[in-house]
Parts: C-alpha cells; sequence; structure tokens
C-alpha cells in the first residue's frame, strides 16, 4: 500500500532522482524539481498523490501522460523521459523535460491579444503537436491556453517554441469508440460530442477548440458570452456551446468591441473550425492550420508584413505578478529573467509546475474570478482594443541587451541618419519634424522621411463638426457605441472618433491637408531623430497618456486632447499613445478594402510600443476595414511643406 511521501531537497526519490525543490502541489499530486543523478540534467518530477493511487481511473489518468508522449513524435509535445512505481513508497511517478517560458494563458493575461505573427506561428507550431498526436491516433481533448506553453527557444532566429501540455486526458481515438462515460476536458472549449455520454472524439474535437483559441488570441474575449460574466452558469454555457444560433466570428467580436481585430478570411475559417457536426469541420489540425495561414498571410502581406523576430531575449514589458499557488502554469517550467533586473517570481528562476488537477484559477479581469459550477476555472484576457497587432522590432535598442534588428552604434554608423534639411514653417496648429532615415517598425526595414507637418493635436469633435456645418464633411451616427464624441457639447474638446477612414480623410483634405503616412507617423511617434522608446522619452508608461491602465478609463472614454503635457516629446506632438488610435494614409498596393491604423487608445490595458514575444518594443500597427466606426479611433492631419 502507498504511504505518505514528502520529498525534501537533498532526498533521493525512485533511487534515481535527487530533489532540488518543490514546485507546485495540486488534487492529484506534486511535482518537483530535481536532478537526474546519473546524468546531472533537471527534470520535472511529478509523482501521485499516495491516497488516490487506488483509484484505478486517476492512476490511468496519471500515468497514460507516459504512454501517450511514446505516440506522438513531435518536438511540441512535452517529453515524459521516464515512468515508474517507487518501490519504496509505492507511488508512480513520472519525469518530464524541465521547460522554460510562460503558458499561453499567461502571455494573454498580460498582453491581452498577439500579434498576427504571433498567432500565426503558434498556431504552426501547436498544430505540428496535434497533427502528430492525431497521426498516432491520440485526440487531446482538452486544449486550452494554460495547456500551449511558449518555451524560451533554443535555435537561433526562433521566437519561443510551443509545448502542448497535459495529455493525462487525452483519449485514444481507437478506444474511444468504446467508452460509455462522458468525454472529459474544459467546459469552456469542449465541442459539442464532448458533452454527451457516449459520443465518439475525433480530430475533428480538436479543432473545435483551435477556432475558440484563435478568436480568444485576436481579440482577448471568450466567443461564448457567458464566459466574459463573472460568475458563470454551467446550464447557460452548455446551452450557447450545444443549442444557440453559432454567430460569425467578425460578428461576436463587433458586439464585444473588437471587430477590427478580425482579418478578412477568418468568419470562413471560424465556421469550419465550430460547426456542431463534427464531420463538417476541418478533418485535421493540418488542414485547419494551412487554410489559417492562408488567412493571416493575406492580412498581413504589403505595407505591413511582418518580420520574424532576430531571437527569443525573454524580456517583457510589464512585470508579471507574482504566481500563486492556485495559479499554476500548465507545464513544468522555469521563466527566463531579464538580465540585470530582478524580476517577480514569474519572470525569475522560479520554476511553476504542471498542475496535477486539470483546471487550475487564474486571474480575470480586475480581481473577480469566473467560477464555473462544474469546476473549470478560466482565464480572461486583459482589456484591450484596436486592431490586428502588428508589433515588430524597431530599432531602439532594449537597454538589458536583448536582441535588435538595427542597434545604435555611436562609435560607427547610426540608425538615425537625419539630413540638415530647412523648410518654411508649418502652419499654426502643427508641429515642423525634419526628415531623416530610421528602421521602422511596421515595414521591419529602413525607411527615409522627408520634412513634414503634423497636427499637434489630433482633430477635435469641434473642429469636425464645424467642417460638417459647413458642408465639407460628413458624419454617419453609430448606434451602439456610447463613446462617441460628434454632438456630445462636453466633448468638443476631445478627438472625434467614430469616424471611417474615408471621412477622416475628407476632413484633412477640406483643409488642405492630408493624413500623414505610415512613415511620418512612426518618425513622429518616435520622436524624430531622438529615436525614443516612447513618443515622451524611454521612461515606462504611466501618467503620460490617456489610456486604460489598471482598467481605470475603460468606462470613461476619451480625453480632452493635449492634456497629457508628459506625453510628448522634443516635437511636441500630443496623444500619439492612448486617446484614439489614428487612421493613417495607405501605402502602395493596400486593398481597397482596408486601411492601416497606428498607435493605441483610452480602452487598451497596455499602451502603445509593447514588447513582442522576441522581447523587442513595437509599435503598434494593423489593418482594418476602411468603413470602420469606433470610438476608440480618430485621426490627424499632416501636410508637405512648400
Amino acid at each position: 500500500m502507498a504511504r505518505l511521501v514528502t520529498l525534501t531537497p537533498g532526498s533521493v526519490f525512485a533511487g534515481q532522482f535527487r530533489v532540488i525543490r518543490p514546485l507546485a502541489e495540486g488534487g492529484m499530486g506534486a511535482v518537483y524539481e530535481v536532478e537526474q543523478v546519473g546524468t546531472g540534467a533537471l527534470r520535472a518530477l511529478k509523482i501521485m498523490h499516495p491516497q488516490l493511487v487506488t483509484d484505478e481511473k486517476l492512476r490511468a489518468r496519471f500515468v497514460q501522460e507516459a504512454r501517450v508522449s511514446a505516440l506522438i513524435e513531435s518536438d511540441h509535445v512535452v517529453q515524459v523521459v521516464g515512468a515508474g512505481v517507487d518501490p519504496d513508497t509505492s507511488v508512480p511517478w513520472l519525469a518530464m523535460e524541465l521547460l522554460k517560458g510562460e503558458t499561453l494563458a499567461s502571455l494573454l493575461q498580460r498582453r491581452g491579444t498577439l500579434a498576427l505573427w504571433e498567432l500565426r506561428e503558434i498556431f504552426s507550431q501547436l498544430c505540428h503537436a496535434l497533427t502528430a498526436a492525431h497521426d498516432g491516433g491520440v485526440v487531446h481533448r482538452d486544449l486550452k491556453p494554460e495547456n500551449i506553453f511558449l518555451g524560451v527557444a533554443r535555435r537561433e532566429g526562433v521566437a519561443f517554441t510551443v509545448k502542448v501540455l497535459d495529455f493525462g486526458i487525452a483519449k485514444l481515438v481507437a478506444e474511444a469508440h468504446h467508452t460509455h462515460t462522458a468525454a472529459i476536458g474544459t467546459p469552456l472549449w469542449m465541442a459539442p460530442e464532448q458533452t454527451e455520454v457516449g459520443m465518439a472524439v475525433r480530430p475533428a474535437t480538436d479543432v473545435w477548440a483551435l477556432g475558440l483559441l484563435a478568436f480568444y488570441c485576436l481579440t482577448g474575449f471568450h466567443y461564448w458570452r457567458v464566459a466574459n460574466s463573472e460568475r458563470i452558469s454551467a446550464a447557460a454555457l452548455l446551452r450557447e456551446v450545444v443549442l444557440d444560433p453559432i454567430a460569425a466570428a467578425s460578428d461576436r467580436a463587433t458586439e464585444y468591441g473588437r471587430g477590427d481585430r478580425i482579418p478578412p478570411g477568418f468568419d470562413a475559417w471560424f465556421e469550419r473550425c465550430v460547426v456542431r457536426e463534427s464531420d463538417k469541420r476541418f478533418a485535421s489540425a493540418r488542414e485547419a492550420r494551412e487554410a489559417l495561414e492562408r488567412v493571416l498571410t493575406i492580412a498581413s502581406t504589403g505595407p505591413l508584413a511582418i518580420l520574424p523576430p532576430v531571437r527569443a531575449a525573454g524580456m517583457l514589458l510589464h512585470p508579471t505578478p507574482p504566481t500563486s499557488t492556485d495559479d499554476l502554469s500548465r507545464g513544468a517550467t522555469l521563466a527566463a529573467p531579464t538580465p540585470g533586473n530582478p524580476p517577480p517570481r514569474a519572470r525569475t528562476g522560479e520554476p511553476v509546475a504542471e498542475d496535477l488537477d486539470g483546471d487550475p484559477p487564474v486571474p480575470v479581469h480586475g480581481s473577480s474570478r469566473a467560477v464555473l459550477a462544474v469546476g473549470a476555472v478560466l482565464v480572461l484576457g486583459a482589456l484591450v482594443g484596436g486592431g490586428m497587432w502588428a508589433r515588430s522590432a524597431i530599432s531602439k535598442e532594449p537597454a538589458s541587451g536583448a536582441a535588435s534588428v538595427a542597434s545604435v552604434n555611436k562609435t560607427t554608423s547610426s540608425a538615425f541618419d537625419v539630413p540638415k534639411t530647412v523648410f518654411k514653417p508649418c502652419p499654426p496648429g502643427m508641429a515642423q519634424v525634419p526628415g531623416g532615415t530610421f528602421f521602422m517598425s511596421s515595414k521591419g526595414d529602413h525607411t527615409t522621411v522627408a520634412p513634414f507637418c503634423i497636427d499637434v493635436h489630433e482633430v477635435r469633435a469641434a473642429d469636425f463638426a464645424e467642417c460638417v456645418k459647413k458642408g465639407h464633411c460628413s458624419y454617419t451616427p453609430v448606434s451602439g457605441d456610447p463613446f462617441c464624441n460628434y454632438g456630445v457639447k462636453s466633448k468638443d474638446r476631445h478627438p472625434i472618433n467614430c469616424v471611417d477612414w474615408d471621412q477622416a480623410a475628407a476632413y484633412c483634405h477640406a483643409v488642405a491637408k492630408r493624413l500623414p503616412t505610415m512613415d511620418e507617423w512612426e518618425w513622429t511617434a518616435r520622436d524624430g531623430e531622438a529615436g525614443s522608446t516612447f513618443p515622451w522619452g524611454d521612461d515606462p508608461p504611466k501618467d503620460q497618456l490617456c489610456w486604460s491602465g489598471s482598467l481605470k478609463r475603460a468606462a470613461l472614454g476619451t480625453c480632452e486632447v493635449g492634456t497629457h503635457l508628459a506625453g510628448t516629446g522634443k516635437l511636441s506632438v500630443h496623444d500619439l499613445a492612448g486617446n484614439v488610435a489614428e487612421w493613417v494614409d495607405a501605402a502602395p498596393g493596400t486593398h481597397e478594402s482596408v486601411r492601416p491604423l497606428l498607435g493605441d487608445h483610452w480602452l487598451n490595458e497596455t499602451p502603445s510600443f509593447a514588447k513582442d514575444l522576441s522581447g523587442r518594443t513595437s509599435v503598434a500597427t494593423r489593418l482594418v476595414a476602411r468603413k470602420l466606426h469606433q470610438g476608440t479611433i480618430g485621426f490627424r492631419c499632416a501636410l508637405t511643406p512648400d
């Protein structure tokens, strides 16, 4: 009979693992960081609680990970390197590779959404693991952000390595047809066939979860309405999953105020993933990946094409809060620290181990926790807005020494080659911006900008209303958006918002100006030749901008233009981060149906110029429908001097 086991540092377990320290403990067992005595390799050792050993079902689930690992030939599945039963205690154990990095749940908790290149790369690797699993006759059945691990890459030119965790409840397809029990999974991500006793699971079951995951990564919201509530009714969730009409992804995203984050073609892909009849879904993860890659490639081609990062840097812009024992990442991990700046636990050498219960609690919006009656605890992404993030490296080299595509070299040539150009003064209300050459993050290449003038402030609601009154501009009332400033007397000095690209361009034309180009806007946002990390310099965002850090503006809307004086640099241009994201002119070759938006806005939980997964600073850039009207979108004008 198994007896109680507590492993102390320095002790040797099963004759081959020297315990270094405990990593985590859950309802089924505990995980330790250990050194394999024979090789010196660091491992994650999972042992089962002795009192559960006699439960045959739990024991089978525990040891199945070793069996499944042997069936799946993929570098993107956590490898079980050993398994057995300790002869002294009769306790089953698994030895797994020890990972460095964080879960997708942790990343989305901090960032809210993913850049297009990040989503494409994550799904490429994730689907590689699933394809290998499906080819081996294994269906995961519990895909969710907590079970997708973004490990520090071990190869140059790769930002991260995806590892799929927790195959403990995976189902062998050959066995699935003979079961008479309900399928296992986390209700939020479960396919309809997992909710019924005796229904067969198949690779298409995992495809269903892929669709929901992609929507969540793009929008920061769960597709199911009830999942975004503070307390979740299991019955209401089941009704949405099984009975309610499944709306188009773009319609549901628009309902959440995130319609601009859905790229063209995504609706059709999503519909094929979440059709309730499993035989009508993509037949495999491979098919789903190939179709999604086509959608994302089209969405990010042309002037907004994103270059892959140079190498993994292990840096985060925002400190990750310490992780409690109830908030365990899914997978034995060792977070990579930021060089020279010891971070909180989740960013230092504190390993975060794989929880053994299946559904660990994780933070949600604010301090509340969403509780599902059947035991699944959900993670909600941080509240962010905007369009499809496209974050690529700019030339400002992080102080930590993280990789940068074009770092400033004081002793040789500068990344900011500024010509001494003189031109006529700009009109009142516009800033004079000298030209120069810089590394443009949204293009991933060096760009030369000629001298130009740009509005000091975003166009105000009162100014736009005057243009409409004179008959030179038009405004389309927007229903369902309480944050539109047009016609609201108290918002006259706030930026005009809820206007589409054509209305913005028409205003600029009416005042003998034009929309700024992408190059001009980013050059200005980086304070021209100063080349700063943020428009105001290199200090982290705090009170320099109108934004929703800690959700402080989520219910307030925009700010009066020019009220955040600390947010300007040498060029004295206001609100280039926060307040409203801004329409800019499209580069040649951009599809007629979309136009670029630059910068972040008041609703963002994280401000512009965040770190991407490679740790490099970047500018928020996205392509959205040119006819989009939202309370988070405005503009300013520019002109070319004579």
